[in-house]
């Protein structure tokens, strides 16, 4: 083993024109801080093409913390970039913007496909606003319906004759879903 170790000060390695490099050809490298120390991993100097990287060429990288991550930047972005595997972020609760700057979250890019699936999912907003040439929601619930345009079309995928039959709207009352309505009559001429 070769142990380097200070009491009260500093130990530096440096490199002022190459790269510094700590190679382990069959077991770890272990970096430790103390109980109210931090291990702090900088750079800079260098043109803006130089960067911090933390690569694996056979094996993954494994990252475990007791208290917060915190990935800040002042005047760049971050960036998460997979161009063969997945990127994965769990967790009991995973927040999205949730702090005290008021952000524009943008997910997705043109040509993208986005699934969002759950058992339950809350979208809250003063304004929420979903555009599209086709947009496909089944099962919805609201308390309060307001349409802006004056034109609910109804059977509109349908083809043929005869398939507008009994189409309208139920209104429930007394446990009954079929008390009274507007629908289609069986010749599909009138209501």
């Amino acid at each position: 083993n070769i142990n380097t170790t200070t009491s009260n000060g500093d130990i530096n390695f440096t490199s002022t024109l190459g790269t510094f490099n700590l190679n382990s050809a069959n077991n770890n490298i272990t970096v430790n801080g103390g109980v109210n120390e931090k291990i702090i991993i900088k750079s800079t100097l260098g043109t803006s093409n130089e960067t911090i990287k933390l690569e694996s060429l056979v094996g993954g990288i494994t990252t475990i913390v007791k208290q917060d991550v915190n990935t800040t930047t002042s005047n760049g972005n971050i960036n998460f970039t997979s161009t063969l595997g997945n990127i994965n972020i769990s967790g009991p609760i995973i927040n999205v913007g949730n702090d005290n700057i008021t952000s524009t979250i943008n997910i997705g890019n043109s040509g993208d496909t986005i699934n969002i699936t759950g058992t339950s999912v809350n979208i809250t907003g003063t304004s929420i606003n979903i555009a599209g040439t086709n947009i496909d929601i089944s099962g919805i619930k609201t308390t309060d319906l307001i349409v802006d345009n004056k034109l609910i079309t109804l059977n509109k995928i349908s083809t043929g004759s005869g398939t507008a039959r009994g189409a309208g709207i139920q209104i429930r009352d007394n446990n009954n879903d079929t008390i009274s309505y507007i629908k289609t009559n069986t010749t599909g001429t009138g209501f």
